[in-house]
């Protein structure tokens, strides 16, 4: 497994049938969350925190879709069960995506996250990634 950010993995996949060059691996993107840019205050906190929650270990991947830039979208379940985007949230690592998610369970994790001022939150103007990406183009 290699992260290349908080919300961006590479794993080496056993069992994808639509990916042909399993030697390689797939290119992952978590599903409905967005975590601080490279660059970004916090994108170096929540790549550590992916990478301490994921590296070495044999987790679970939940295809939901492909984007248009090759990735598989996503939900990781790590060993003891919990999901990985969900424990971004709940850390402070990470935004709620709205544009790509509905679910509320996930809304109220996030509010919750920013309620107690954790992680990103303890900034007092967080900006969204996907704003911040607006100003920022490589």
């Amino acid at each position: 497994m290699q992260v290349y950010d908080g919300d961006t993995l590479k794993v080496k996949p056993r069992n994808i049938l639509r990916y042909p060059d399993k030697k390689r691996g797939v290119r992952i993107r978590l599903a409905e969350i967005d975590t601080p840019e490279r660059g970004q205050p916090y994108a170096n906190r929540a790549k550590r925190f992916t990478t301490r929650l994921t590296l070495g270990k044999k987790v679970t991947v939940e295809e939901k879709e492909w984007d248009r830039y090759g990735r598989m979208v996503a939900h990781i379940v790590l060993p003891d069960g919990k999901n990985l985007s969900q424990e971004l949230l709940k850390s402070g690592h990470a935004w709620w995506n709205t544009k790509y998610s509905r679910d509320k369970a996930l809304q109220a994790m996030e509010k919750k996250a920013k309620n107690r001022r954790i992680g990103l939150w303890k900034d007092p103007t967080p900006v969204a990634p996907w704003i911040w990406k607006r100003y920022h183009r490589r």
